[in-house]
């Protein structure tokens, strides 16, 4: 939900080009990754990069994937509480119901729980296929909502101004505050091996094709995401877009459920995005204590320590 304001910071043709680029090198590391992993034939990031760089590399390796994806989940509990606590002057979607239930400690806990925690104790990628699934489908519901808006606007002509290249009033700091949204938009290589382990008929080929599939689609939808939230708010585009759905949409109608809409969905895809980036953190963990790929009875233990970290950090 940050691409937007880096779509204003930057302007349209920058941001496009950057985005592009980002692209480019992730499809270059991840075809070399999966050339790798297939020549040195090991399933795992770990034993890859052990093959490679040792055990230094792996520790490496290891505690910068357990920083990113805990600084990752604790971002995505933090989005999670604004949408349904509210920031700031901006109600959220449990405002309406009042204390306690719309209180963020609350409101966080009860997604955990009845969540995130049942969907963080599956141990296989394809036992997430559906959630996936859905999640893609919010997504796609995101952006016809955004689209619709933006061609309404264009219809009776309420497009303001639009910054094609870099906003002159932005800083240097803001302008590189965008390469690691961006950079972070990409960062999946430690998912690749599970979903290379679990294919029915695990070849390079094949999981080439599902890599450049992948990205061609997330690429096509960041910036989809990214273009059209920003021409639909211009000059009042925030850092979390989502904050702009609402009073900032300007509609004569429906504004309400449009916010609503928008919200819940984002809010249902981050849940159904948070166990594929739990599981590489919760394998990280295990090779690091040396507990093996699935132990059985740190297994609970670990899951409900990480998630109640994740809740206190948020």
């Amino acid at each position: 939900m940050a691409l937007p304001k880096c779509f204003k910071t930057l302007g349209i043709v920058p941001a496009t080009a950057l985005l592009l680029s980002v692209y480019g090198l992730t499809h270059l590391s991840l075809h070399l990754l999966l050339k790798a992993t297939v020549t040195c034939g090991r399933l795992s990031f770990r034993d890859v990069v052990a093959g490679s760089l040792g055990d230094a590399g792996v520790l490496s390796m290891q505690l910068v994937v357990i920083v990113n994806n805990l600084g990752g989940l604790v971002v995505f509990l933090i989005i999670i509480g604004d949408v349904l606590s509210g920031q700031g002057d901006r109600a959220g979607l449990l405002t309406p119901l009042g204390a306690p239930w719309s209180l963020r400690p609350v409101a966080v806990a009860f997604t955990v729980a009845l969540v995130h925690t049942p969907l963080c104790l599956l141990r296989r990628m394809d036992s997430l296929k559906f959630t996936s699934a859905l999640s893609m489908c919010l997504t796609f519901l995101f952006i016809t909502i955004t689209l619709s808006l933006v061609g309404d606007r264009i219809y009776a002509r309420r497009i303001g101004t639009i910054n094609w290249w870099p906003d002159q009033n932005a800083s240097p700091g803001d302008v590189l505050k965008t390469l690691p949204v961006m950079l972070t938009a990409y960062v999946c290589h430690y998912n690749i091996h599970p979903i290379f382990s679990e294919m029915a008929n695990p070849t390079e080929p094949r999981m080439r094709r599902v890599v450049t599939t992948a990205l061609v689609t997330c690429t096509a939808i960041y910036w989809l995401v990214g273009a059209a939230a920003y021409v639909l708010f211009t000059d009042r585009t925030a850092d979390d877009v989502l904050m702009n759905f609402g009073r900032d949409l300007d509609m004569h109608r429906g504004e309400a459920w449009v916010e609503r809409a928008v919200k819940l969905g984002y809010a249902i895809s981050l849940s159904c995005t948070f166990p594929l980036i739990q599981i590489s953190l919760r394998q990280n963990i295990f090779d690091l204590a040396g507990w093996g790929p699935a132990p059985e009875k740190p297994y609970l233990f670990v899951g409900v320590t990480v998630r109640s970290l994740q809740m206190r950090c948020s």
